[in-house]
């Protein structure tokens, strides 16, 4: 069988979506951080928070399923060595991400002297000078935006996987 046309499990398919949905979401419903501490909303840092630590969970449960060996399946047959390659480290990267976005976000939340909550539970600060703010603040942002990237690459890899070289690629997601 073409590697390109299996498909995957439906765990692993309902892991990408849920991963997708929640990205999109984090994204376009995020606090914004350039300005002072105190100019953030807590509504929106508070929901942002939660469902960044549901993503989390989301996460360490999605890589704990395709460490197991679930979820996995070979390079398409029209990707070369070093298209294979390539992916391989690009999905590492991303789940390294994906963790540290989350873990950067809760530690910002607790760099600050606002009381920022988890589904309802008052988060705790850290002690002052222990993690500045704006370097907690540059973590997470960069892990987020390496998040972003990488979700604009992998779309773009699997439409042209579609419409370019017409392997079918996107029938093992769907």
């Amino acid at each position: 069988m073409n590697p390109a046309t299996q498909r995957y499990d439906t765990t692993t398919r309902l892991f990408h979506w849920l991963s997708a949905i929640l990205i999109v979401g984090l994204y376009f419903y995020h606090p914004s951080t350039e300005h002072e501490v105190a100019t953030l909303d807590p509504l929106v840092a508070t929901l942002h928070i939660s469902i960044g630590a549901l993503f989390l969970l989301l996460i360490l449960a999605r890589a704990g399923w395709k460490l197991s060996g679930n979820g996995r399946l070979p390079a398409p047959a029209s990707s070369g060595e070093k298209q294979t390659i390539l992916r391989n480290v690009t999905f590492r990267v991303f789940y390294i991400a994906m963790i540290a976005a989350p873990v950067f976000g809760v530690l910002l939340a607790m760099t600050t002297e606002l009381d920022y909550s988890l589904f309802g539970l008052t988060l705790p600060s850290l002690p002052e000078g222990l993690l500045p703010y704006g370097f907690m603040r540059s973590l997470h942002g960069f892990s987020a935006d390496v998040i972003f990237y990488l979700a604009v690459l992998h779309t773009g890899t699997a439409l042209y996987h579609q419409f370019i070289v017409k392997d079918g690629l996107l029938s093992r997601m769907a």
